[in-house]
């Protein structure tokens, strides 16, 4: 996937980086000049989504290095800040505030676009059939809308406003984090909760393994944790140092053995599953003009014997993964 280049300056930084973690990635594309609102990268990293400022989608092969689709939005429609693919990278979902619209990477169509009112949407997750759409609110409830049979199920189980969300590729199951300190795990046609997870500051960051053995659970401040499904015991605990540690993404690979992370201030992290050590660590470009002192890791995906990660610097980059976390 990546060219002779790529492969010359990994050799190069691994021999100076020695026993250190790589500073540089192996590769940066700039997929969006001005920066993105929003970004998202398929499971297998194929895709890039990249949001920019002038309300446009632009949907990168990161295979070939080809601009595939450019979405336009409309003048009238928000500016977009929230982008997610399905599993199984054939659908993709957008937001602005209060506004959402799916699009089929099979034929680059819209397939509908949805105006909620006045409730700001907080996260927004697609199962693989593109029909079913998980959204968190600010009002505390949580939405599964099938798209074709027009069902509503509204998740109440939070008692303060959403801050995450994510899906089961097959759309049955459910995990969100809120304000009131707790992530919950939970079936989309009953509501009923399966396993509920606290922490001691409000929930920031969940995400499905999507092979369904296990979950992630991170707050506010200083606790991240690995939990197993669907018996909810803890796995692991991220260790770290820091005061306060906020994840802006996360990604199991497939194995799941690592778990990669990013954050609102360029770093990407990889971590090891079954014992919450951090193993390697790298932090994301920002734009040359200043444009952008520092830059949100929007999303991170495994790619063989490379991570890759997109961030609010515009940048779709390459990461050499350590030899024992190669896919």
């Amino acid at each position: 996937m990546l060219t002779v280049r790529a492969l010359l300056i990994t050799c190069i930084i691994s021999l100076i980086s020695a026993c250190s973690d790589f500073q540089q990635p192996a590769e940066r594309w700039e997929h969006a000049t001005e920066g993105s609102s929003a970004a998202a990268l398929s499971a297998d990293g194929r895709w890039s989504l990249h949001a920019s400022i002038h309300h446009n989608l632009a949907l990168w092969d990161n295979e070939k290095q080809g601009l595939i689709y450019q979405w336009q939005l409309g003048e009238s429609s928000n500016p977009v800040y929230l982008t997610h693919f399905s599993p199984n990278g054939n659908f993709v979902v957008t937001a602005s505030e209060n506004e959402f619209a799916v699009w089929s990477l099979l034929s680059g169509e819209s397939l509908g676009w949805y105006s909620i009112g006045n409730e700001r949407i907080r996260d927004i997750a697609i199962a693989d059939d593109g029909i079913r759409i998980l959204y968190g609110l600010s009002s505390g409830s949580a939405i599964l809308l099938n798209r074709e049979s027009g069902r509503r199920l509204e998740f109440l189980g939070h008692g303060e406003k959403i801050n995450t969300v994510d899906l089961s590729a097959n759309g049955v199951y459910a995990l969100t984090g809120s304000n009131d300190y707790s992530a919950k795990l939970w079936n989309t046609e009953t509501g009923q909760i399966i396993q509920q997870f606290n922490h001691p500051s409000r929930v920031t960051q969940v995400k499905f393994d999507q092979q369904g053995r296990y979950a992630f659970t991170a707050d506010s401040l200083k606790q991240a944790r690995i939990w197993q499904i669907p018996t909810g015991q803890m796995t692991s605990q991220l260790k770290y140092s820091a005061r306060q540690h906020v994840f802006s993404a996360a990604r199991f690979s497939s194995d799941g053995q690592w778990l990669a992370t990013g954050s609102p201030s360029r770093s990407v992290e990889l971590w090891h599953v079954p014992t919450g050590e951090r193993v390697s660590h790298w932090q994301v470009g920002t734009q040359t003009d200043n444009r952008w002192r520092s830059a949100v890791v929007y999303d991170v995906a495994f790619v063989d014997r490379w991570l890759f990660s997109v961030s609010s610097s515009g940048y779709t980059e390459a990461w050499p993964l350590p030899e024992q976390a190669s896919q």
